[in-house]
């Protein structure tokens, strides 16, 4: 009989949030010693990474879930946060399905106004102020969490979107593209947790792998689990990621 999921007595060292429980399981069984766990009522896995104690949880699909779960979580803060999940990639940027991703900013792509002849207008255009400390809309990835998901073999690293709709045209990645500095891609979730973790001063970068390409027709599945690959480039950043953060893992 599986041991009952336990509150922990001290915060991981390094949260891993997904999208989806296939996600996250699949992160999980990269765990020595996995043993289920329960923070702030979330279930998830605990155990060993590359030396570092490690929590994953699923959060959730959409800005909202993650900040709500997110804001649970980091009561008890880690040491850093890495989302990692699955971008919708945009044709111009160069990427192919199963390209691996360290994203370096995100930003809220569909937060504020459309007007006929202008475009895409930002909160900051309208007089809004998203979060103290980020530039606009977009929230900047720790550059020492993801230049080490770069260098343990990511593909790629740059800008990415967060949009609640997926992109399913090739024209509507191209003005998106062209409004927010030629991003990569997008994902759900990704700046709502960042936007998380820069209100509680914790460490956040993300880690994603191409599932599809806008205009391809697909979307990505809820039942898909992480890739292998992006898995081995998680691992092996661990190390550097704890080598060269202020408070480094014991």
């Amino acid at each position: 009989m599986a041991d009952p999921p336990r509150e922990p007595s001290h915060p991981p060292e390094l949260l891993l949030v997904t999208s989806s429980a296939a996600a996250a399981t699949s992160v999980a069984q990269r765990l020595a010693d996995p043993r289920p766990v329960e923070t702030e009522g979330l279930a998830g896995e605990r155990g060993d990474l590359a030396g570092a104690d490690t929590a994953v949880h699923a959060v959730g699909l959409g800005r909202a879930a993650a900040a709500f779960a997110l804001a649970r979580l980091l009561r008890d803060p880690p040491t850093a946060v890495v989302a990692c999940g699955g971008l919708l990639a945009y044709p111009d940027s160069g990427l192919e399905v199963g390209d691996v991703v360290s994203g370096t900013v995100d930003t809220y792509a569909d937060l504020g106004a459309e007007r006929e002849g202008d475009g895409l207008t930002d909160a900051a255009e309208l007089g809004f102020r998203v979060a103290p400390g980020a530039p606009g809309q977009s929230f900047v990835c720790d550059p020492r969490v993801a230049e080490a998901l770069r260098d343990a073999g990511a593909d790629r690293d740059g800008p990415l979107l967060t949009s609640e709709l997926a992109t399913t045209t090739a024209a509507t990645a191209a003005t998106l593209r062209q409004r927010w500095g030629a991003a990569l891609g997008e994902s759900r979730e990704g700046a709502a947790a960042a936007h998380a973790c820069l209100l509680e001063s914790v460490p956040f970068a993300q880690l994603r792998s191409v599932t599809a390409v806008a205009g391809d027709g697909a979307t990505g599945r809820a039942d898909a689990e992480l890739p292998h690959r992006l898995l081995d480039v998680l691992a092996t950043a661990v190390p550097t990621i704890r080598d060269t953060l202020d408070h480094p893992f014991s």
